[in-house]
């Protein structure tokens, strides 16, 4: 590999931690740093859905999963509509397709979403209500 091919990697490396750290912040703050599904774990006398535990992880979603989108841009594979965060739990469960999510609306993972584990059903609410 030549010198200028090396740099080249390196500044697309770097532009890509660029962006993932501030796509990682901007979930994180949005998820007040704690798994999306925490409130509803935390409330539920069965953990149906199952309770909170392990610590948050950057979870990508549908259409971001990272196998679906090596090779392309940053700004592409990481967006804070397609992620969110999810305790080691959760993610586990998305990942191993025992729970399934679907976005409520336009907003992706910035908006309400629905989440189905073993027949169990929960809609994130209105944020008005």
């Amino acid at each position: 590999m030549t010198t200028q091919e090396e740099r080249e990697k390196t500044r697309a490396r770097r532009h890509e931690r660029k962006v993932k750290t501030s796509v990682r912040a901007a979930v994180a703050t949005r998820e007040e740093h704690r798994c999306r599904l925490w409130p509803v774990g935390q409330l539920q006398s069965e953990g149906i859905l199952g309770f909170c535990w392990g610590l948050p992880e950057w979870a990508h979603l549908e259409e971001q999963q990272r196998f679906k989108t090596r090779g392309q841009s940053a700004e592409r594979r990481h967006t804070t509509a397609g992620s969110l965060l999810f305790c080691f739990n959760h993610h586990t469960a998305y990942d191993a397709g025992l729970m399934t999510i679907a976005f409520l609306t336009d907003r992706g993972a910035n908006g309400r979403m629905r989440f189905k584990r073993a027949g169990v059903v929960y809609e994130e609410p209105d944020a008005q209500t």
